[in-house]
């Protein structure tokens, strides 16, 4: 009796666990068609735990022995994960705007009758977006809990004819609503009992939630049992280079997170020609069509990362690089959809701007010793003049680098930042101005460069488009040593003014022959 009643506890244990660990913290329900917080999950099925309980602990097994106590947290983990399973939708927001939580909130209180009031009011009905729809069913639910959808599939059967029987102009003004159905019928074909879609299903009106969804995004998108993804500027596989889901910041975590992708075009019609159910997460030769090589030419992603990403600051620059063609609507968010693909905490600040990006930087250099992570160009951060003032800066490099993992305790390899800048040590070379060009030569935004011909110590001259010089006490080149192939090293130009230093902005990366032996690095404090 006590062991059944340990078994019981084991169960509830593993069960708790993974929703509290592992699932959204909304996710919406097809059986009903309502969101659920994550906390009233288990009361959601209530009676298939209890039933799953009781089958386990009628079963036979010593319970006393370790490996049936294994085998049933396994057991239950494939268990729980299959009743909680969920899809995920990847798309492109729409212009005209996307159905909010507050919006999908309203299922709450609509009924299959009201979506049938709605359908047959089509000559007098004025819909002009997918809140729209929402708002007119419910004025035609009668009061009465017993008039409260119980049948939420029967709810979406009669939002899919509702669809159906809509003109091309309301399509095009409900764009939000009708993909939101074809949505949620893909997902039950996939076997799934809840969906999550980031527009509805997380409520920003609490900083917390908001601060807990974004952190939690990636895992969220592998976790799910699969992630159905909208590209509406793509007819096939042809035009998959022109589809604006390629330009959009978060959009690149919801590529490489997923295990398994289904994608679909514009029509809702599959890009693979494999099956509804087939997982399109796998080889070209498997797919029989070449989807991942097109799209590993459109990212820049090696097409083994695309298949098999792992998180984490190995591949940083890498990341940042992914990330310099895209776009978000905020500034902060192309620092944020980042988080997830290096792994790393970053609080959530909407309205500190820049300030997101020097922050992610930051956060990766304490974590990866990577020199690489200095080779950009453009402008630098505000906040540091040896940090970019975000991805946009950073482009493949112009040779293969060897990096150097960081050796514990080496004070050599620590970058620190302080209230004298960051402290990094340097294999620095002083510079001689040997003359400057008058004219303009280039510009980075709105500075204006020139080029410059310079003497570097021991390693000969140099030309370089930058600002004007003449301004700083004195310049040094400083090799970025991890950035090196057998040959060659990139390098940047250091100014000093009244003993402080920084960074100075070139147009193109420093290349230099490499030193057949670096001199032994000194520390600078870059401000």
């Amino acid at each position: 009796m006590i062991m059944c009643c340990l078994c019981v506890l084991m169960i509830n244990n593993v069960i708790n666990e993974h929703i509290q660990n592992q699932l959204p913290i909304f996710l919406l329900s097809l059986k009903d068609m309502r969101l659920v917080r994550r906390s009233a999950i288990g009361h959601h099925f209530k009676s298939d735990i209890a039933q799953y309980i009781h089958d386990c602990v009628e079963q036979d097994g010593d319970p006393e022995e370790p490996q049936v106590l294994r085998d049933l947290t396994v057991h239950t983990k494939e268990w729980i994960t299959e009743q909680t399973a969920y899809a995920i939708f990847s798309h492109r927001w729409l212009d005209e705007g996307e159905l909010t939580f507050q919006d999908v909130s309203k299922f709450e209180k609509l009924s299959k009758r009201g979506f049938q009031q709605l359908i047959g009011s089509k000559p007098n009905r004025d819909i002009r977006r997918g809140a729209d729809i929402l708002d007119q069913a419910i004025r035609f639910t009668p009061n009465g809990p017993e008039n409260m959808a119980k049948d939420g599939l029967g709810i979406l059967e009669v939002m899919k004819k509702l669809c159906k029987g809509m003109s091309a102009e309301e399509k095009r003004r409900c764009q939000d609503f009708v993909k939101l159905v074809e949505f949620c019928n893909l997902s039950l074909q996939y076997g799934c009992n809840y969906v999550w879609f980031d527009t509805g299903c997380i409520d920003k009106s609490s900083s917390a939630e908001l601060e807990e969804s974004i952190r939690s995004m990636f895992s969220w998108y592998h976790n799910s049992k699969v992630c159905i993804v909208h590209l509406a500027g793509t007819g096939n596989l042809r035009s998959l280079q022109h589809d604006p889901w390629f330009t959009r910041g978060w959009t690149l975590q919801e590529l490489l997170a997923p295990k398994t992708i289904k994608f679909f075009g514009k029509s809702w019609r599959r890009i693979s020609p494999t099956g509804l159910r087939n997982n399109d997460k796998v080889a070209d030769d498997v797919l029989q069509v070449p989807l991942w090589d097109n799209i590993s030419r459109i990212t820049g992603i090696p097409i083994d990362q695309l298949l098999n990403f792992t998180p984490g600051v190995d591949h940083a620059r890498e990341a940042l690089v992914w990330a310099s063609k895209r776009q978000t609507t905020r500034i902060e968010d192309i620092a944020y959809c980042l988080i997830g693909l290096l792994d790393i905490p970053l609080s959530i600040a909407y309205g500190e701007g820049k300030m997101a990006s020097y922050r992610l930087q930051v956060e990766i250099l304490q974590r990866r010793h990577d020199m690489g992570l200095f080779a950009w160009q453009g402008k630098p951060s505000a906040y540091n003049s040896m940090l970019a003032e975000g991805p946009h800066c950073f482009s493949p490099l112009p040779i293969l680098p060897v990096v150097t993992e960081t050796q514990p305790g080496a004070d050599i390899d620590t970058y620190t930042l302080t209230n004298r800048g960051l402290r990094i040590p340097l294999s620095v070379y002083g510079v001689q101005i040997r003359n400057k060009a008058r004219q303009e030569s280039g510009r980075v935004d709105e500075w204006v460069l020139v080029e410059t011909s310079l003497r570097v110590e021991e390693l000969g001259k140099i030309r370089v488009k930058s600002m004007n010089l003449a301004k700083y006490d004195r310049l040094e080149v400083a090799i970025l040593r991890d950035v090196s192939d057998r040959r060659d090293t990139l390098a940047i130009l250091l100014g000093f003014k009244n003993s402080r230093c920084e960074r100075i902005i070139t147009q193109e990366h420093i290349k230099l022959r490499r030193p057949t032996e670096l001199r032994t690095p000194v520390i600078r404090f870059v401000e």
